[in-house]
This record gives structure tokens, sequence and C-alpha cells, in this order.
């Protein structure tokens, strides 16, 4: 599946779920918003389907509990920012660095 957006019925037949399945989780994790049309169809796009495997392969295959899968995000989203800050971080001590040494450091990925 390589397009730009995915239906509903094609998101649902990709994940082996049914739709008001899928329409369940969209409510209950806030990790993704799918897009809707002016007819109000909505429009999956890959990152929505890469969350929405992760979160059934928790619920199916890990056996994980609703609130077990929310705790999950939650503490990976909390890792990714924890990552940014160190990203964050480290950039300013390499320049930090460059400058005592009196070299001009241009820090890459942040």
């Amino acid at each position: 599946m390589d397009q730009l957006y995915y239906t509903i019925s094609q998101v649902s037949e990709s994940l082996g779920e049914k739709p008001h399945v899928i329409r369940y989780w969209e409510k209950i994790f806030t990790g993704f918003r799918p897009e809707k049309t002016k007819t109000g169809q909505r429009r999956y796009r890959a990152e929505d389907l890469a969350f929405l495997q992760r979160v059934r392969r928790m619920l199916r295959e890990d056996g994980l509990t609703i609130t077990g899968v929310k705790r999950r995000l939650q503490r990976r989203r909390r890792i990714m920012e924890q990552s940014d800050t160190l990203a964050e971080v480290r950039a300013d001590l390499e320049r930090a660095l460059g400058a005592l040494r009196g070299e001009d450091i241009q820090v890459h990925g942040v």
C-alpha cells in the first residue's frame, strides 16, 4: 500500500479489523486523527496506518488492554520527547566546546 491517502475500507482490510473498530480506536487513542474530506470521509495517511498497526499488534498479539496500550504509547511519547531534548543539549554542548576551542562548529540533525 503505497498511496498518499487510504480509505477506512482499505485500512480495515489491511489491518484485518472492521471499520467500526478503527473508528473506535480513533476516539480512544490520541495518537492520530485522520483528515476528513468535505463529505466527511476519513483519509488515513501512512503514519496513521503505522500507528494503527502498532495499536493492533499491542492489543491482539501482545495481549495488552486498552489502558495498557495507552500507557505504552504515553511512555513512548515521553521517551521521544526526552530524546529530542537530549539531542538539543548535545548540540549546545558541541557548539560550546567548539567555541572554547575557537572553532566554528556546524551541528547537524538539530
